[in-house]
């Protein structure tokens, strides 16, 4: 099977509360495919969260990690900062 999205790795600039996931700064992370879409962008997303990581890849595109609490997934999934699109996302 193959991804419908292009890979990106991502690697993590800050963490709050997601070292449990085995996020750290400087960790890498790849994205996989489109799981859903939240309700915000990913830099309001953030604001309101407790536990969250921040990254970015190759092109300078921020991006933020979450656990997602969604019918569609209940994992650390990663969101651009300008973007309300969730992605698949396990360590490179």
């Amino acid at each position: 099977m193959s991804l419908a999205y292009p890979v990106k790795q991502i690697e993590v600039n800050a963490v709050m509360g997601l070292e449990c996931h085995e996020v750290h700064v400087g960790s890498v992370w790849k994205t996989g495919n489109l799981l859903f879409r939240a309700p915000e962008p990913g830099s309001r997303l953030r604001n309101k969260m407790k536990k969250w990581a921040q990254g970015v890849d190759a092109h300078g595109h921020g991006y933020i990690l979450w656990k997602a609490d969604n019918p569609r997934s209940n994992r650390l999934v990663i969101q651009q900062l300008n973007s309300h699109y969730c992605f698949e996302v396990s360590p490179a």
